[in-house]
This record gives structure tokens, sequence and C-alpha cells, in this order.
């Protein structure tokens, strides 16, 4: 199991500055392909959080995980796009015991 940063962690870890992390973080959600009108629903909305979030997760034929996320925030839509990169490349054994605290 690999701890490594993706790509987008290491460009996100590498911004100067707290305004520029932020500018990254909202380019980065920019490129999040958003969820459907149908699959936003009270089943798959995240509760507890102050900005709406939508998370799905399916495992394929293959046991490959994909992560499928949305928000209302451009800045937690970055943020849902750096783990959801991290999060398609682990197996569902994998995300089980990845610690996403250290990486």
């Amino acid at each position: 199991m690999t701890t490594n940063s993706s790509k987008l962690a290491t460009q996100l870890a590498q911004a100067k500055g707290w305004d520029n992390l932020l500018r990254q973080l909202m380019l980065v959600g920019k490129a999040l392909h958003p969820l459907s009108d149908e699959a936003r629903d009270e089943h798959s909305e995240v509760q507890g959080c102050q900005s709406r979030v939508w998370l799905q997760l399916t495992v394929d034929s293959n046991n490959r995980v994909a992560m499928l996320a949305w928000s209302d925030s451009k800045i937690i839509r970055g943020v849902l796009a750096v783990i959801q990169e991290k999060v398609n490349e682990l197996s569902p054994e994998h995300i089980a015991a990845f610690v996403f605290d250290d990486w």
C-alpha cells in the first residue's frame, strides 16, 4: 500500500501562501465532474458538514473503487478532488487500512 502523495496533493503542497493554496484548490475543484441531480440525494449526502457534500463509492468487478463526490463549496470540491484521486487508485482493502492523516 502506498502513502505517496497524489499528483494533485503534490501540486497543492507546493503552493506558496494561503491565498495561492485556496486558488489552486478552487481550480482543482473545477475539474471535478459533478454528480447528477439524481445522485445528489439524502442517501449520498454527508451529514454534519458546513457545506453540502455528496459522496458515492462503488466497487467494480475487478475490485477497483470509484469515488464520485460533489460539494456546493468551490474549496471543498478541490479537497474532494484530491481525496478522489487517491481513493480511486486503491483497492477496498487498502482504503480500509489507509491512514489519510499520514498522507
